[in-house]
């Protein structure tokens, strides 16, 4: 190829990518406004979700106390996990009722998993409501079901447990065992990675419809 070819080809392609890089822009300026619109319209219907007793709902500052709770967040070991913003729920009057807390676990399967809980200001949680949430179908996205999402309101209590049967107080709360129960698998095999502590549990949980995968074994479908 002659210089002045390879220069022209050269020319071309930067002017094909000026463009494209001009239109890529002109649709963000362009979508960007109403996407930001669907996103905090969105929050919105959460909020009311959770604390549907509330008029109206407030921004306020609570960044100072945000860093003290993701301080104490991260001692706790919970992953990555942080607190994002709180917002106030106000009556007709405007007095406050309740608070709108919003987190984020970036340890979700499918991305992050963002959730506004609503809580009264005597400590009483009224709901839960996902902004996000991409886990796999028939496990993890069971988090989203109603039922699923109703175990946690109207609850008072200190703290909400994991536990690995049914519910027997309002601190106890369906985990793994149970969502594998609800969306009728038949048959889970674990590998070396779960180990043998928690192969024993859910062995005792899930019965003939777990087993362990080993060196040789062999499965008839």
């Amino acid at each position: 190829m002659s210089k002045g070819g390879f220069m022209k080809d050269a020319l071309i392609l930067f002017a094909i990518t000026l463009v494209a890089g001009a239109c890529l822009g002109g649709v963000y300026e362009i979508t960007k406004d109403p996407i930001a619109a669907a996103n905090q319209a969105a929050k919105e219907r959460a909020f009311r979700e959770v604390l549907a007793d509330a008029d109206s709902f407030a921004m306020d500052d609570y960044s100072a106390a945000l860093d003290k709770v993701n301080t104490e967040v991260k001692e706790l070991d919970f992953g990555n996990v942080s607190v994002d913003e709180c917002a106030t729920g106000m009556d007709a009057s405007g007095a406050a009722i309740g608070y709108v807390v919003t987190a984020t676990s970036k340890d979700g399967y499918g991305g992050d998993v963002t959730v506004s809980v609503g809580i009264t200001t005597d400590g009483e949680v009224k709901g839960i409501e996902f902004l996000t949430l991409n886990e796999t179908a028939g496990l993890g996205m069971n988090a989203s079901k109603p039922e699923w999402k109703g175990q946690f309101a109207d609850k008072k209590v200190e703290q909400f447990s994991v536990t690995k049967s049914g519910s027997t107080s309002d601190e106890e709360i369906d985990a793994v065992i149970r969502q594998i129960k609800d969306a009728g698998i038949k048959y889970v095999c674990t590998g070396h990675c779960t180990g043998g502590h928690a192969y024993k549990i859910l062995k005792s949980n899930l019965g003939d419809m777990i087993h362990q995968l080993k060196v040789g074994m062999q499965i008839e479908l």
